[in-house]
């Protein structure tokens, strides 16, 4: 072979790499070796460049590509696109095997993908208990789908493919139910095939966004492999590997040329060295790093090519997503061989991913490549950003996530490089991004807060370009008051969308920290556990109720443990409290659908479809961190919830989430509700329970959470602890700030709380407390005095979130009574009034009166369920009839504060129509679609009463009247339902 030097633009490196195979192919290479190995080649810009002592060489020289030969590895087993052979040792399953694969054994992998994939998963487990008509059932729906699929794609041999593999699995159903298909291999033959001919002929002309979710999986499994290794589960590591192979093989049929080549070589070496593992050949984890790094680096030079190609097509959509898809691959390929992208490297990796951002937004550049050099110079004369945060010390953690983070990032590596001019001109243009943000915020105090930090800054430029600031602690200071300002007065507000890209962030640094711990690297592993908990940070800023009460719980154990690894207490993850992680990922689940019920409300549906996909990731790691695998109605649940988000952000017409997502779940035996039926862990956590007076509170943020503490330490006879937790909740009342809205009375308030509860922890640490109910007066005073406070200037989502946990509790009551645990169903007709009642509190004086009339039916209805003197009807009847009643109160709320509280009015306007709606849905009455299109109306003008903007007033109070006519007109019909006999 010829030894040719071709010079090229300066477009990355995995594109290079791309260049240089197409290159070779077309100067004597034309016929590419079968199994070649890829080894990157060059490029001008030094970008992600894995080397290793070894001598795999992937290193980039500057300016040109040299031709050379490839080496040849041979695959150590041969691989047909699914294997069907059972092996006779069952593999341990890995942390999300049965929730993403519609067969899962240990040489048999089929990811579920597509909506094929979830009639096929759902065909096989029907088939194995037993349910044969179901099986055919959904394997018919599956023909179904390929065949609407069909009329879609404009290829004839597509079109053709995908129409004979429905008519394959037309035959299949007819066969199921004829009782000739008896052995689960014959189904997974047949399941196979359908798979196949959905990847080769569906998948593959598929939008990048629609498959974008499945970039990180192969790291995922990967990980999981190597983690498996380090344990000596060498069969759990090896079917992880062969997971990653399944996810491989999709990208493999959506390659081109040489880089499809590479990846069918990769697809036979996995898999053969799957076959070493576990066979135990393979017992070290290094051993794997150079093949998964390989694996990682030729997927990035197929999604470079694939956005060149997009561009070409003008779909700069899709080349934004795959551009972001290349970057994620970049950094797991350095990743895998121990290297840190730094530099150029890094700058390059974050210029990809910034550009695929602007794609997908919409944004005009110029030609993708000219565009990333263009970055590439302009970011050149400053120092290159390390890894993806401003500032890295062994407590301060401020991750890059936006455009003011990245000013920050440039400005301390100037800093650092004793470059004081560039420094103070970053920090200059941070001032200038808060300021711009300033002129566009709509609420007084964030516009303030945000310009008082651009001051800050903009003295501090001043400061350090005359080297007045010598010292990096100095501007680390300032930097991370800054950081703040825009995290609470900036990001808090921005859409889901644009922080959609950080939701794996805290799950891939907990990985990283229990890789750490099993290297016995525990400052590294400290220090990974702190970077999670930044991003935390950013989401508890963003979070309402007991959503932000968890975080905030979730943040204070993280930072303990990250502390107690550092100070080596902690040596090992077997040391580690194993729900730490889980409840993490928990309270995150938690915020998300909270926050997509908010957005709901707000009219915000595609940023409601981004929060139920972060909420479905977080749940698949709550459980996968619980160590436990969901059950048939957790994984379907999982799914639903990205399947909706999916919906959502398309556009797609649904009805209410609640709505919509009981009607998905139907086929299962239970109604999930999102805020409470998918989580593994105890939702009692989130509550202090006054249970000696009936009474139950939410923690709603770190004051109760100290109070949960202390009374759990009492219970357990922790008499020291549970009074250190009472100083901690009585200090937290008399350092808090108020208000500028509070009076003395309010100040006097909370002195006198924070003085009976240090009294009061006095007297637990003598032990001359022994009963928790002597606990209770000043708990519960302290806990309203607080809660007053916090309530006093909540925001109107933040109100319809209260609400919406209120009906989430009802639910849960409704589906305990089903189940005859009528002591778990008053408990949550309880927790309902709980938050019923923190709304009440934010009323004027006539709503109050109004709201108790309902909230007193639920008290007694609770009674009545406790003791089982009711029936599951009457259950939903009463609850049906108590939200009616807050429906009325709210109505009337929303006339009343029309004229003088517009953002009052509109919340009332919101309360009252979500109350309606789940009256009418519990009582099963069927809403008309003039009346549907007349709630969608009402939102509408709700909304424009938050917002603050113009309306006309008397069409605004016709339509509160009209909504008050349709809250009697169900009253009647209720009516009518219980005079007939």
């Amino acid at each position: 072979m010829s030894h040719t030097t071709f010079s090229f633009k300066p477009i990355g490196l995995a594109l290079a790499l791309t260049t240089a195979m197409v290159v070779t192919a077309a100067c004597g290479g034309a016929t590419p070796p079968e199994t070649a190995k890829v080894e990157p080649t060059a490029t001008e810009l030094p970008t992600a460049t894995p080397t290793t002592e070894q001598g795999a060489q992937m290193e980039a020289t500057a300016g040109t590509v040299e031709e050379t030969d490839t080496a040849k590895v041979e695959p150590k087993a041969e691989e047909t696109t699914v294997a069907t052979a059972e092996a006779s040792d069952q593999t341990d399953m890995s942390p999300a095997d049965e929730k993403e694969w519609v067969v899962a054994k240990v040489d048999t992998w089929i990811p579920v993908v597509d909506e094929l994939g979830q009639k096929l998963q759902a065909a096989r487990r029907s088939f194995e208990a037993g349910d044969v008509d179901t099986a055919a059932t959904m394997i018919r729906e599956g023909a179904a789908f390929l065949d609407s699929e069909a009329a879609a794609v404009t290829s004839e041999d597509d079109k053709t493919a995908l129409k004979e593999a429905a008519k394959t699995q037309l035959d299949l159903a007819t066969k199921l139910e004829k009782g000739q298909i008896t052995s689960i291999e014959a189904l997974d033959e047949a399941i196979a095939e359908a798979h196949q001919v959905d990847v080769a002929h569906r998948l593959i002309n598929a939008k990048e966004e629609t498959l974008f979710p499945l970039v990180e999986k192969l790291a995922q499994h990967f990980q999981y492999a190597v983690d498996a290794l380090n344990k000596e589960s060498y069969s759990t590591a090896a079917a992880e590997i062969r997971q990653a192979v399944a996810y491989l093989k999709i990208d493999e049929a959506r390659a081109n040329g040489q880089v499809k080549d590479a990846l069918q070589a990769l697809v036979g070496e996995l898999n053969g060295v799957a076959d070493d593992v576990a066979q135990g050949k393979i017992t070290s984890a290094a051993d794997l790093e150079m093949t998964f790094a390989q694996a990682h680096y030729v997927l990035a030079a197929h999604y470079q090519l694939a956005a060149t190609n997009s561009q070409n097509r003008d779909a700069l959509r899709d080349a934004g997503f795959e551009l972001k898809a290349a970057a994620t691959n970049l950094e797991q390929t350095l990743f895998h061989v121990g290297q840190k992208a730094e530099g150029d490297d890094a700058l390059f990796i974050t210029n990809l991913r910034n550009l695929g951002d602007d794609l997908i937004a919409g944004k005009d550049v110029k030609g993708i490549f000219e565009e990333l050099e263009a970055r590439q110079a302009q970011a050149a004369p400053a120092a290159a950003p390390e890894d993806e945060w401003v500032v890295a010390e062994e407590n301060i953690w401020i991750p890059v996530v936006d455009e003011f983070g990245q000013h920050l990032q440039a400005s301390h590596q100037s800093f650092e490089a004793d470059d004081m001019i560039a420094a103070a001109k970053e920090i200059r243009a941070g001032a200038t991004f808060l300021n711009d943000e300033a002129a566009q915020a709509t609420d007084t105090a964030d516009a303030t807060a945000l310009k008082d930090a651009a001051k800050s800054l903009d003295d501090l430029a001043a400061k350090v370009a005359e080297g007045q600031v010598t010292s990096i602690e100095a501007l680390n200071v300032v930097f991370q008051e800054a950081y703040q300002t825009d995290v609470a007065n900036h990001l808090r507000l921005v859409k889901e969308e644009a922080l959609y890209p950080l939701v794996e962030k805290p799950t891939q640094h907990f990985q990283q920290a229990i890789t750490a711990l099993n290297e016995g690297d525990t400052a590294a592993a400290a220090r990974e556990i702190h970077k999670a908990v930044a991003y935390l940070h950013l989401s508890e800023a963003r979070a309402v109720g007991p959503a932000k009460a968890a975080l905030q719980a979730s943040i204070g154990e993280l930072t303990n443990l990250a502390d107690a690894i550092a100070n080596g207490e902690i040596a090992s993850p077997d040391e580690m409290d194993a729900l730490t992680f889980a409840q993490a990922h928990y309270a995150l689940a938690l915020h998300h659908q909270l926050a997509a019920m908010g957005a709901e409300d707000l009219g915000e549906m595609k940023d409601a479809g981004y929060e139920l996909k972060a909420a479905a990731s977080h749940l698949e790691q709550t459980l996968s961190r619980a160590g436990r695998e969901a059950n048939e109605d957790e994984t379907a649940f999982i799914e639903n919830l990205r399947n909706l988000g999916d919906d959502l952000i398309a556009g797609k017409q649904t009805k209410s989430i609640v709505e919509e997502l009981q009607q998905r779940q139907g086929s299962s035996t239970t109604e999930v509700e999102p805020q409470s039926q998918t989580a593994p862990l105890p939702k009692e956590e989130l509550w202090i329970s006054f249970t000696e007076e009936d009474i139950w509170v939410p923690v709603m943020d770190e004051f109760g959470q100290e109070l949960l503490t202390a009374r759990n330490e009492f219970l357990d006879g922790n008499s020291k602890a549970s009074a250190t937790a009472m100083q901690q909740a009585a200090q937290f009342l008399q350092q808090e700030e108020l208000g500028p809205d509070s009076t003395p009375e309010d100040v006097d308030a909370r002195l006198e709380a924070a003085d009976q509860l240090v009294k009061l922890a006095d007297e637990v640490e003598q032990g001359q407390v022994t009963d928790i109910a002597q606990l209770n007066p000043a708990f519960i005073k302290a806990y309203q005095v607080n809660i007053d406070h916090r309530l006093a200037s909540l925001p109107a989502n933040e109100r319809l979130a209260l609400i919406d946990q209120a009906t989430g509790h009802f639910h849960n009551a409704v589906e305990a009574y089903t189940q005859d645990e009528n002591d778990v169903a008053a408990v949550e007709i309880r927790k309902g009034v709980a938050y019923l009642r923190l709304d009440q509190a934010l009323s004027n004086e006539s709503a109050q009166e109004a709201l108790q009339t309902p909230i007193d039916q639920l008290n007694s209805l609770a009674d009545e369920a406790a003791q089982g003197n009711i029936s599951l009807t009457e259950l939903e009847k009463g609850i049906a009839d108590s939200q009616s009643g807050l429906a009325t109160a709210y109505q009337q709320q929303a006339a009343e504060r029309l004229t003088e509280d517009n953002n009052a009015s509109g919340y009332a306007l919101k309360a009252s129509l979500h109350n309606l709606k789940e009256a009418l849905a519990l009582s099963g009455q069927e809403v008309e679609a003039d009346t549907t299109t007349f709630f969608n109306d009402v939102n509408s003008l709700a909304d424009k009463l938050v917002a603050g903007t113009e309306y006309d007033a008397d069409h605004m109070g016709q339509m509160i009247e009209k909504l008050g006519q349709e809250i009697d007109n169900f009253a009647r019909v209720k009516s009518t339902d219980k005079a007939k006999p």
